[in-house]
């Protein structure tokens, strides 16, 4: 399923483009190219629905998926099954007829989206990472942080690197998945030109 426009919103704010409608966009000197260009011409893989219930496992578990359709799914396909959480990435070992069978651990209560590999999903995958990014920085970078003196904190330091906090590493891991979202859309990442130059860029096509 091609990108929503909620989507389309969330790859401006991320990559550091306005939050306008088309119509004030004459305005700011930028071209529509989420709109005209993205939304109708990104590469996006077979889309549908299994309504096959899957029990979690310990190891990996072919298991037979009855899907709405199977056009556009053959062997060796990777897709996504699932969403959020209790999404999975794996390969396609066969198709018979509307069904497919994966190896699968988590589990999957019907109705969920399966979804073959493509611009669109590699997309909405960094989009998952950065929510995870988000969460952990509202919820569990503060963990880190500890009383230096009676007016100062300080973040400890990450047991990888010896010289940064928890929360700067995930702001690092932000920046490179923004980056690989502009990569994938073969668009400028605004939010990197503002923090290597003073100057303004617009997206052109």
């Amino acid at each position: 399923m091609a990108f929503t426009t909620q989507e389309l919103w969330r790859l401006r704010y991320e990559l550091g483009y306005p939050l306008v409608t088309v119509g004030a966009l004459p305005y700011i000197d930028l071209v529509t190219i989420f709109e005209q260009v993205i939304a109708q011409y990104m590469n996006e893989g077979a889309d549908t629905t299994s309504s096959t219930a899957v029990v979690a496992a310990t190891t990996p578990t072919l298991v037979t998926l009855t899907l709405a359709s199977a056009v556009g799914f053959t062997a060796q396909d990777r897709v996504y099954v699932d969403v959020d959480d209790a999404q999975e990435f794996v390969t396609v070992r066969f198709v018979t007829g509307n069904t497919i069978g994966v190896f699968l651990t988590k589990a999957h209560a019907a109705l969920y989206p399966v979804t073959v590999d493509g611009g669109v999903a590699r997309a909405r995958a960094i989009f998952r990472k950065l929510d995870s990014i988000d969460a952990q920085l509202g919820s569990t970078a503060m963990q880190a942080a500890g009383i230096k003196k009676v007016d100062e904190i300080e973040f400890f330091a990450n047991a990888r690197t010896g010289n940064s906090s928890v929360s700067s590493d995930l702001e690092r891991q932000r920046k490179e998945w923004r980056q690989e979202l502009a990569d994938t859309l073969g668009v400028t990442n605004l939010r990197a030109v503002r923090r290597s130059s003073s100057q303004h860029r617009t997206e052109v096509y």
